[in-house]
C-alpha cells in the first residue's frame, strides 16, 4: 500500500512547515488528491491515522479534497470533465488529449491554532 509512504511524506512536510512555529497547535491537514493520483481516499486516510500517531499530528485529521478529472482535445479545444476511464474527445472523437487536473496530490493547508 504506497498510501503508506504517501501519509509519511504528508507528515513530513507538516513538520518542515511547522519547524519555525513551535508553539502552533495543529487542528487539521488538508490534501488534494486528484482521481487520477493513483491513491485511494480511505487507504490514505487509515495510513495517515496510524502514521500520525506518537508525532504532532496525533489526533489531528486529514481533509481529503478529491479532485475531479479534466481534459482539453489538443485537436478542436474542447474541455470536458473526464467522468470514465476514456480520455477521448466527446466533441470530436480525438484521443490527443491533455489532462488538465486530476493528477494532483498536494497539501494544500495546514489549519494551525497559534
Amino acid at each position: 500500500m504506497h498510501e503508506a509512504a504517501i501519509a509519511t511524506g504528508i507528515l513530513d512536510t507538516v513538520r518542515r512547515t511547522l519547524a519555525d512555529h513551535e508553539s502552533a497547535c495543529l487542528l487539521r491537514v488538508h490534501v488534494r488528491v486528484g482521481r487520477f493520483a493513483g491513491v485511494v481516499a480511505e487507504c490514505l486516510d487509515f495510513a495517515w491515522e496510524v502514521i500520525r500517531e506518537g508525532t504532532l499530528a496525533d489526533g489531528v485529521p486529514l481533509a481529503i479534497e478529491e479532485v475531479e478529472a479534466t481534459a482539453r482535445c489538443r485537436a478542436c479545444g474542447t474541455e470536458w470533465v473526464v467522468d470514465d476511464v476514456s480520455l477521448m474527445c466527446p466533441a470530436c472523437g480525438g484521443l490527443d488529449v491533455s489532462l488538465l487536473t486530476g493528477r494532483e496530490l498536494t497539501v494544500s493547508e495546514l489549519e494551525v491554532e497559534e
